[in-house]
């Protein structure tokens, strides 16, 4: 059966609806539980910063989108659909894969290429990321920031 724009729409809504459901009820369930304190809600944050960094610096939600819709890619096809400089884009390559997000391959027959990959938790990344952009499109002004 195939969706119609606003089937499929319902049925995200629905989704991100469920998911954010049971993110806040696990969430308050270990908060009254576990009684947090102020140093312990810091640690726990602090512990959580080195995923936040790689997710959301410039480039990278875009990288890792581009290899989840396209599959596997070399560095030239994702430079010509991100449009992200060769710089730039290098350097993301390079953290993504340090964060263990993407796997790089080099083929040594020629021609010689590199072609980037999503690991499975670059794949989980981008998929579990959907509900959040989905929900702020909805709900952020039609504007340009």
């Amino acid at each position: 059966m195939e969706l119609d724009g606003a089937g499929l729409e319902r049925e995200v809504e629905e989704k991100v609806q469920h998911v954010l459901k049971g993110v806040s009820e696990t969430l308050e369930k270990y908060v009254k539980e576990r009684n947090l304190s102020i140093v312990e809600a810091k640690e726990l944050l602090e512990s959580l910063e080195p995923s936040f960094k790689i997710i959301t610096k410039k480039w990278g939600l875009l990288i890792l989108y581009t290899l989840l819709l396209m599959g596997p890619s070399s560095f030239s096809k994702l430079h010509e659909v991100t449009g992200v400089n060769k710089r730039s884009l290098s350097t993301r390559l390079k953290e993504l894969e340090k964060g263990g997000f993407i796997k790089r391959t080099v083929r040594t027959e020629p021609p010689i290429s590199t072609h980037y990959t999503l690991t499975q938790t670059g794949r989980d990344t981008a998929l579990l990321m959907i509900p959040l952009i989905y929900y702020v499109s909805k709900k952020m002004p039609l504007h340009e920031f």
